[in-house]
């Protein structure tokens, strides 16, 4: 049953937010912050740059959220607007008031947050399981999108996963514990140690 993003506890939620505010302030060029209200919660939105033209919305991968695209936001946003939002229920400023159930729930929340954005069209672009997110879009709304760019999709986004590979997403995920998360994190991005 899909559920809530939330943290452990009040202490592990404000230890996360004090280290994500130090780096919102490391970004390197002017942005606006954006409180966005869509039937899932509040997305917040990171606003860089400016420009004619649709914009860019950028989606991160498993668990990022908008501020993993600080190193390159100066290139992306140099001709053109870039929204670099959290995603609903992932670690980051959101806030997650109802669970978000599937692609086509993914691709709501997306379009409700260029809704409140004031945007009708624009170049997507997501990595990893954001790739997916993206294609969700494009799949229930692609009259919404001027682009649509993939940067490294999981083989989920394209093709069944492997039983092995569920597997082990079942084990860490049905009594999961900070250790067990750690370890799956750790298979999953290993050149991130």
């Amino acid at each position: 049953m899909p559920k809530i993003g939330r943290f452990t506890s009040d202490e592990a939620k404000a230890d996360y937010l004090r280290i994500y505010d130090a780096w919102a302030e490391r970004w390197p060029i002017p942005s606006t912050v954006v409180d966005v209200e869509t039937s899932f919660g509040t997305t917040r939105v990171r606003k860089s740059g400016s420009g004619t033209g649709a914009p860019v919305l950028l989606l991160p991968g498993t668990s990022g959220n908008g501020l993993v695209w600080q190193r390159f936001i100066e290139d992306f946003a140099s001709e053109r607007v870039v929204y670099t939002p959290d995603v609903i229920g992932w670690p980051g400023r959101c806030v997650q008031t109802a669970p978000v159930r599937d692609g086509a729930d993914v691709a709501k929340w997306v379009v409700e947050t260029l809704d409140g954005l004031g945007e009708d069209r624009v170049h997507l672009a997501g990595n990893s399981l954001g790739a997916w997110m993206a294609g969700m879009v494009g799949v229930y709304y692609s009259d919404r999108l001027a682009s649509l760019t993939m940067f490294e999709p999981g083989g989920a986004t394209f093709a069944k996963p492997k039983w092995s590979l569920l597997l082990k997403f079942l084990a860490a995920g049905l009594r999961p514990t900070p250790e067990r998360m750690r370890k799956l994190n750790a298979w999953l991005t290993p050149r991130a140690q």
